[in-house]
């Protein structure tokens, strides 16, 4: 909690500084409407911008596709980074308002267009609160099948996998979902690739992360990993995390422990549509 509590607060500073400098000068919501339209619209179109292109980057897995155009570390730190971002914007808009419009509390009508600003804009903190929130206590109990951990929320699909090749690995053998959850810090958005690599280097299975592997890459390495595939389930499609643990050269299939169901097997010949190619490889 204190991850969200810290940008917030950043957030609220910097906002809350600024609507008092602007106040002293005399700049109120309304005038800075009239008299400053053209650095009012820059402000909002910027924010818009920038919150629009982490909402995509977050939502849309155009994460995978980055790359292309930038550094893959980049996408990476940006996905990790977009809840703190999206607080701390937020909670600036918070103070910024706030300190704007306070000398003006004495005014019945600016009194009421701030209570109903910040009403507003708590509300939207609020969901964003909920959503970023840590859900450890939300997960069940430890579900096995077939040596396979299954997961007991619809976003916790990485833990569960963490947990599994922790168990597959030797190293923790009696390790759950939730303790796992614990270092990945999932919230109800799911859970980001630097925290998933975080939590196997704590758990000691030297992950190694690679984000254009191939299959080729999969034999040659002879390694359980942590896959990042397209999950079909009816007729919806959604990021993923499931195990690889073997490779049959015979039927050409990667057996994989899927956090959904237990164990299955993929065909050499979907992979290409079922797997962004990302992994992350134990030792």
């Amino acid at each position: 909690m204190f991850d969200l509590i810290l940008p917030s607060a950043i957030g609220f500073g910097l906002g809350g500084f600024l609507g008092n400098d602007l106040a002293k000068k005399g700049i109120t919501a309304d005038n800075a409407l009239e008299k400053h339209q053209k650095t009012a619209r820059i402000i909002f179109i910027g924010l818009a911008a920038i919150l629009t292109v982490l909402i995509i980057i977050d939502r849309s897995n155009v994460a995978y596709y980055v790359p292309q155009l930038f550094p893959h570390f980049l996408s990476l730190y940006i996905q990790a980074a977009f809840d703190n971002v999206l607080l701390c914007v937020g909670f600036f808009l918070f103070g910024l308002l706030f300190l704007l419009e306070l000398s003006g509390w004495s005014s019945k009508k600016r009194r009421n267009q701030l209570l109903v600003g910040l009403a507003a804009i708590t509300f939207c903190l609020s969901v964003l609160f909920y959503l970023f929130s840590p859900i450890v206590n939300d997960v069940g109990e430890l579900k096995i099948v077939d040596g396979v951990v299954i997961q007991s929320t619809t976003v916790t699909c990485a833990p569960a996998s963490i947990a599994t090749l922790a168990r597959l690995s030797g190293k923790h053998p009696e390790i759950t979902e939730k303790e796992v959850t614990k270092l990945t810090r999932t919230n109800r958005l799911g859970t980001n690739t630097l925290a998933e690599i975080a939590a196997m280097k704590k758990l000691g299975l030297n992950p190694d992360y690679h984000h254009d592997s191939t299959l080729d890459d999969l034999v040659n390495r002879k390694q359980m990993a942590l896959l990042h595939v397209k999950q079909r389930w009816l007729s919806q499609q959604f990021p993923h995390a499931v195990v690889l643990m073997d490779i049959d050269m015979e039927k050409e299939e990667l057996i994989l422990g899927n956090p959904l169901s237990g164990i299955e097997t993929k065909p050499f010949s979907e992979l290409e549509v079922y797997w962004f190619g990302e992994a992350i490889f134990i030792n």
